[in-house]
């Protein structure tokens, strides 16, 4: 909760810099805000890191195995996205 309020506080200083005219560069650097293609204000959250030995179920059919099911949660180490989008952990 902490980390969303903080970066909606940014959000409020890109707006206050990008009226007093600062530039993109200076507001993403300052704020981790940046405005897209689309005119839309974007915050990039990290890549995050794969799991070395992630859970997964077997998936089988008549003649053998035929894949892998898992989550995101499972496959990957990265808080601030599960915090930024929950419903990415539980995501097969």
């Amino acid at each position: 909760a902490e980390e969303a309020t903080t970066r909606l506080d940014n959000l409020d200083v890109a707006r206050q810099m990008e009226s007093a005219d600062k530039g993109a560069k200076a507001i993403k650097l300052a704020t981790g805000w940046e405005r897209g293609a689309d005119g839309k204000w974007l915050y990039e959250v990290s890549d995050g890191t794969i799991k070395e030995n992630p859970k997964y179920e077997t998936v089988r059919d008549e003649v053998g195995i035929i894949g892998y099911k898992t989550t995101l949660g499972e496959l990957i180490n990265d808080e601030l996205l599960f915090l930024s989008y929950p419903e990415l952990r539980d995501y097969s």
